[in-house]
This record gives structure tokens, sequence and C-alpha cells, in this order.
């Protein structure tokens, strides 16, 4: 599978920030490293891009769009018939990656 051309121009991807442990679960991280991540992220042009792959891809596992996703995929799989807001605020993400949560998981959040 090739790398998605958004990746090049992704904050986590410039010479300053592609040595962070991305890829790390964050629980095996520093509370101070997981905070410059988000905040990489937070910044980022192509977060959107980042969570939508992250979520049609089912990545699990480290940092993707400012959000940890072991801890994104066990809140979605815990989540029954709940509103995207509430899992929304549950992982601290923009309401507009809810919505892209609804679209990939078929409106289950």
């Amino acid at each position: 599978m090739s790398t998605p051309a958004w990746m090049r121009d992704a904050a986590c991807a410039t010479p300053e920030n592609r040595d962070m442990p991305w890829t790390t679960d964050t629980v095996d991280l520093p509370p101070v490293v997981v905070d410059v991540m988000r905040a990489t992220c937070d910044g980022c042009a192509v977060r959107s891009a980042c969570n939508s792959y992250a979520l049609e891809e089912r990545v699990s596992g480290g940092m993707w769009a400012g959000t940890d996703r072991d801890r994104a995929l066990s809140v979605i799989a815990g989540s029954s018939a709940g509103s995207r807001v509430v899992l929304a605020e549950q992982l601290e993400l923009p309401l507009v990656l809810a919505d892209a949560i609804d679209e990939v998981f078929g409106g289950a959040a």
C-alpha cells in the first residue's frame, strides 16, 4: 500500500517532529510527550485527513489526529446507542471528527 499524499504535509512529518513516538501507545509515554504530540496535531493542516485515514484503516495504537487510537477504539467499541456529541466529548474531539466516526461506523457511535 502506498503512503497517502496528504501525509507529506502532516505536522508530524516535519524534521523537528518526525522522531516523536507517534506510533507508540500513549499510555507508555510521559504525559509531557503526549501533550507535545497533541499540540502538534492541533495545528496540523491535514488533521481531518489523518483522522479519516485512521478511522477508515481502523488504526489502533499511537497518536493520530491528536487522538490516542487505543482510547478512541475502546470508547467506540463500548458505545452502544450513545450520541456522537457524548462520544466527541469523551474523546476530546471536535464535533466534525465525531461526524467522521459516524460515517465510518455507520452511526453506531
